[in-house]
């Protein structure tokens, strides 16, 4: 009896408790709140007669990334699909998306958005403007290629030619068994009427600790522990528009950028050449220019210190220091499959 009255009394209240859930209002959707910020972005279009402006743009960041590169790829998206802007990784590496955000060269894939104020976005500084924040790299990369950024090791040094008979054709070289140079080693062919009538090849000689991509150049932990801090550039060109001296010599001052790579190859254990690279660089605009400002290495995205590596290049080229010797040496090879050539070389 007791049972009964309980299952009786539970029923009851399950039964209330459903129907005043079936009769209940429905609960207000919760109000989403938005975060609105301002980005005045310089504005430039060749094709049209307007000059330069600046432009406002209101975006939620509630709704973007919280990179200002996701803004400007929301405003590009939804607002304004004339916007243009450089941009590639998102990750910080390529530096393609280098601009002006706040006064700061910055890299807007890995800079976030300021909540406070309007942000103001304007092309790299001191540069031709091709469109909106997109600038001409040009004469940076120009800048970048006088100072041969690869490894040099003598190999394309000296050069050798051979005279050859009218009758001698090109295919009868290829054909002999001991042809009087290296045919791997062949740089040009003077032709007449269809005869080569010179040839002109590389001459490496057995000495040379050159290798001529036979193997790899050996280096040293060491030694590679030295490149860190400079190699790890991604020519962004953030620290060579912040450069006072460069506003003023534009086309003569290689600026930090540069500089920096450059001294990343004279230190480098495998170059072999780092005393013409130093003689290039011995000049007035080539380091001397730099007064040790260092509004390069607070700029840097990647936090390298170029203004470091400009003054040990000057102490360089003063004789307060040099370069030190490889921990390891590339031995030797044989560079040509002559065998009368290696006996030559030899002696």
């Amino acid at each position: 009896m007791v049972r009964e009255c309980l299952l009786v009394k539970f029923s009851q209240k399950s039964l209330r408790a459903t129907v005043r859930r079936f009769h209940a209002t429905p609960a207000a959707p919760k109000a989403t709140t938005q975060n609105l910020k301002t980005f005045r972005i310089y504005r430039y279009n060749p094709d049209e007669k307007n000059k330069p402006h600046m432009q406002d743009y209101v975006v939620d960041t509630n709704k973007c990334g919280r990179m200002v590169l996701d803004a400007l790829l929301k405003i590009k998206a939804e607002e304004d699909p004339t916007l243009s802007f450089r941009r590639s990784c998102r990750e910080g590496i390529c530096g393609s998306c280098a601009m002006n955000i706040g006064g700061v060269n910055r890299l807007a894939c890995i800079h976030k958005i300021d909540p406070v104020g309007v942000t103001k976005i304007y092309p790299l500084p001191r540069m031709f403007v091709i469109r909106d924040l997109i600038t001409d790299m040009d004469h940076f990369y120009a800048q970048y290629a006088k100072i041969q950024p690869w490894l040099q090791r003598g190999d394309n040094d000296s050069k050798c030619q051979v005279e050859l008979p009218v009758n001698f054709y090109l295919d009868e070289i290829q054909a002999s068994a001991h042809p009087p140079f290296d045919l791997n080693h062949l740089l040009f062919v003077y032709w007449d009427i269809g005869r080569p009538l010179r040839l002109e090849y590389e001459y490496v000689p057995k000495c040379c600790a050159c290798d001529a991509g036979k193997r790899p150049y050996l280096q040293s932990p060491r030694d590679q522990e030295k490149l860190v801090g400079s190699y790890e550039c991604i020519l962004c060109a953030c620290c060579q528009q912040s450069c006072p001296p460069l506003w003023w010599h534009t086309y003569t001052f290689l600026g930090p950028a540069i500089l920096l790579q450059a001294y990343r190859w004279i230190i480098d254990s495998r170059d072999l050449k780092h005393a013409e690279r130093l003689a290039k660089l011995d000049g007035y605009f080539s380091t001397y220019q730099c007064h040790t400002i260092m509004n390069c290495t607070s700029t840097c995205p990647k936090g390298l210190n170029p203004g470091k590596a400009i003054a040990n290049i000057k102490m360089m080229l003063t004789g307060m220091k040099e370069k030190e010797k490889p921990d390891l040496e590339t031995p030797p090879v044989t560079l040509y499959q002559n065998p009368a050539l290696n006996k030559e070389h030899k002696k």
